[in-house]
């Protein structure tokens, strides 16, 4: 697990600076962090972050917490900067499995090679540290439900 605070996005942010060049989906190369490469994040505004996204509730990469429909749930989770997530209507092993309250994916499975990948926007696994540093109440922490229920999405 990273630790609490911006650390992930100096993390995120260097990895991004030192990506490669990459395609998606028949579309012109775009330049994706290591992880994003895997299957469905690509490129949107800026640098392919939801935040870019229209009618997205969160305006800067400060630590936040964001709306999801996560399994037919409302549910809150926190939020660093996440990517722009790609719906993939051809990929058998796509499956949304969150949104945030302007439809764009906040989680999803895709395939990759022989198996599959999860991607998540927000952070399921944040736990009391993430919320305490950032000075968000632990009201908003969602149960370990979000992240099972990644982790479920792996073995299928």
């Amino acid at each position: 697990m990273l630790s609490p605070g911006n650390t992930h996005n100096k993390r995120a942010n260097a990895m991004h600076q030192a990506a490669t060049p990459i395609c998606i989906d028949n579309c012109e190369p775009v330049r994706e962090t290591p992880c994003a490469t895997w299957a469905g994040a690509a490129t949107r505004g800026r640098r392919g972050r939801a935040v870019a996204s229209p009618g997205f509730a969160v305006v800067d990469s400060d630590d936040a917490v964001v709306a999801v429909r996560w399994q037919g749930r409302e549910e809150t989770v926190f939020y660093q900067d996440g990517p722009y997530l790609l719906r993939a209507a051809k990929d058998p092993g796509f499956k949304p499995i969150a949104t945030y309250a302007n439809g764009d994916l906040a989680a999803a499975r895709y395939s990759f090679g022989r198996g599959v990948v999860v991607l998540s926007g927000p952070h399921p696994e944040a736990d009391a540290p993430w919320f305490e540093a950032a000075g968000i109440g632990l009201e908003h922490k969602p149960d370990a439900r979000l992240l099972r229920s990644l982790l479920v999405e792996l073995e299928r």
